[in-house]
């Protein structure tokens, strides 16, 4: 079937259907026929609400999206007939996302200050009064309420001036941290994630660890984005074992570190590869990401896992750490060193 003059001859290569009086589509391009396949043959087939047909009727553009992709919709009328062209900015909304997601961060990043100042006035308004409760608490049980609610109050404090932290632009500076403090805001911070997904988490902290010296906002990031890229295999258990270590690899002389390592399993094999490729930046290690993001359409899915574990990588070789990747039968774990303090 051939296209009407008034369609542009840039539309050729877009999905374009003739339209119906009863709303029924007919491919008038290659292109089209799979897209049918996977949305319909009837404009009351199309995954839009009741706005959205109205004004594809008018001839406004429409936004559609799938779970693949993002295509505008549009309404062209030629030679009397009605046509129907759907164009794929399934990239021009992903670079529209991130601008407003940096927007969002520059907004709070600006009011981050301030919105610690105040929420740390009401966490130490609970703390004040939780401690003047636990002093005329009659009973056992309350006053171990009271205490739960101060340590609750405490955590939440704590994990308010991290995000405020993080959100700041400041100047990275290495700092000394005791280690088991910097474990538990990744905990504070990935705990619901974790339990959303239905994974089993155990930890195993000793209470002798070393302090490090490291910028704790880049640590906790790099942490962050490892675990999120180990969640995302689906494994069934997530275990973070923590503890003291001897020399890098290939450290050129001998240097002391707290090593965590984060253990999922049991993951696909392939994706614990490629997992590790991308730690390790080997050959091929970004063709793989770019092909999996041109796959993924750029919208989050295993191409964002990828990018997260890679940039922790690059953070923990920019802080003086390490970053490894090992592989076991149906295994993979994710090894964080960090310089120890002196």
């Amino acid at each position: 079937m051939s296209l009407p003059p008034s369609i542009p001859r840039s539309c050729v290569r877009d999905p374009v259907a003739l339209v119906a009086d009863d709303g029924a589509l007919a491919a008038a391009t290659d292109e089209m026929g799979p897209w049918l396949a996977r949305f319909g043959t009837s404009l009351g087939h199309l995954p839009l609400d009741d706005d959205q047909r109205a004004e594809l009727q008018t001839g406004e553009p429409v936004v559609m999206t799938s779970p693949e992709a993002v295509w505008e919709l549009r309404r062209a009328e030629g030679d009397g007939r009605v046509w129907l062209v759907a164009r794929d900015v399934t990239e021009r909304e992903r670079r529209r996302e991130h601008e407003l997601a940096s927007q969002r961060c520059r907004a709070l990043g600006r009011m981050a200050a301030s919105l610690s100042h105040d929420l740390n006035n009401q966490f130490n308004a609970v703390l004040a009064l939780a401690g003047q409760l636990e002093l005329v608490a009659q009973s056992h049980a309350d006053r171990e309420a009271m205490q739960e609610l101060q340590q609750g109050t405490q955590l939440g404090a704590r994990l308010a001036g991290l995000l405020a932290r993080m959100l700041v632009r400041t100047p990275a500076r290495r700092a000394r941290v005791a280690a088991s403090a910097l474990l538990d805001d990744v905990l504070g911070l990935v705990a619901k994630s974790v339990e959303h997904a239905g994974v089993e988490l155990r930890v195993t902290v000793p209470p002798s660890l070393p302090a490090v010296r490291v910028p704790e906002v880049e640590v906790v990031q790099a942490m962050i984005g490892g675990i999120d890229a180990l969640l995302a295999l689906a494994p069934a258990s997530l275990s973070l074992v923590a503890g003291a270590s001897g020399t890098a690899s290939g450290a050129p002389r001998e240097r002391a570190f707290v090593e965590v390592r984060c253990e999922a399993g049991p993951v696909p094999r392939q994706r614990a590869e490629e997992l590790r490729d991308a730690v390790e930046l080997r050959p091929g290690s970004l063709t793989t990401l770019a092909r999996r993001v041109v796959q993924g359409r750029g919208r989050g899915g295993h191409a964002h896992d990828l990018r997260e574990v890679m940039t922790a990588a690059l953070l923990q070789r920019r802080l003086g750490g390490e970053l490894a990747c090992e592989l076991g039968d149906d295994v993979v774990a994710l090894v964080y060193r960090w310089p120890r303090a002196r």
